[in-house]
């Protein structure tokens, strides 16, 4: 899987399409990204790392939200409406979740998972 360095956005709302690079502080090789639209705070997954990282889009503070027992975070999705992160992790095999600060972290899925390269979420089937 490739890494992001940089991300950017389109607006799509006007006539005249603008592209501009989003502002992340710290973002040198995402593996996956996630966009929590009710709080502006982007989500990514750091293979190298080991690390889930947030960043809050509109002052650009970045902080860890996952980074115990992580070995290969792959993808990652969020729930906005419930507040929970998921991702799954290719080097230990598991799928989770977590609330979007990091706590009541569960493992979800913990076999033969094979390569997963993204996650969907059913938000309609709540």
């Amino acid at each position: 899987m490739a890494s992001l360095k940089e991300i950017v956005q389109i607006s799509v709302n006007t006539s005249i399409h603008y592209v501009t690079q989003v502002k992340v502080a710290g973002l040198k090789a995402a593996s996956s990204v996630a966009m929590d639209i009710a709080t502006n705070t982007l989500y990514w997954t750091n293979k190298a790392e080991r690390v889930i990282y947030k960043s809050d889009l509109i002052n650009g503070q970045r902080s860890q939200v996952i980074r115990d027992d992580l070995d290969s975070p792959e993808v990652i999705a969020i729930d906005w409406l419930a507040g929970n992160l998921y991702w799954a992790d290719s080097g230990t095999d598991f799928i989770e979740v977590a609330t979007v600060s990091g706590s009541r972290r569960k493992v979800l899925v913990h076999r033969n998972l094979g390569n997963v390269t993204s996650l969907a979420l059913d938000m309609q089937s709540r």
